[in-house]
């Protein structure tokens, strides 16, 4: 889902309890072969709430693609949430949230905007 009010990329992982987060698609952090977490060189995990609910996990990268298909675009190392715990977000039918607000309140986190600008994606 994108979402214009904020400017963080989360992906709910298969450690998040089925119970917190039943949703069917959810990222599996051993399938990527260039994925790191911590990758802020912080081991805390970073906890963020929205309007209805929250979520805590790893500040990660990965590629990140868009779509199914071969030749979806991609992003390679892009930062992301990696979530493993989740709250009040169980009604919601989405595996994730690209936020397309221009600056990241997160010191630890780049807008996901700011990442493709430093790709040179976005008016770069």
């Amino acid at each position: 889902m994108f979402d214009t009010g904020s400017s963080m990329v989360y992906i709910l992982t298969d450690k998040c309890d089925k119970a917190l987060c039943p949703q069917e698609n959810k990222y599996s952090t051993l399938s990527g072969g260039s994925y790191k977490a911590d990758s802020d060189g912080v081991h805390d995990a970073l906890a963020k709430c929205y309007g209805q609910g929250c979520v805590k996990g790893s500040v990660s990268k990965d590629t990140m693609c868009f779509g199914g298909a071969k030749d979806s675009p991609c992003i390679d190392g892009a930062t992301f949430l990696a979530v493993d715990e989740a709250s009040d977000i169980d009604k919601d039918k989405f595996s994730g949230i690209v936020g397309l607000g221009p600056k990241s309140d997160q010191a630890r986190m780049p807008a996901f905007v700011e990442q493709m600008g430093d790709l040179g994606g976005v008016g770069g």
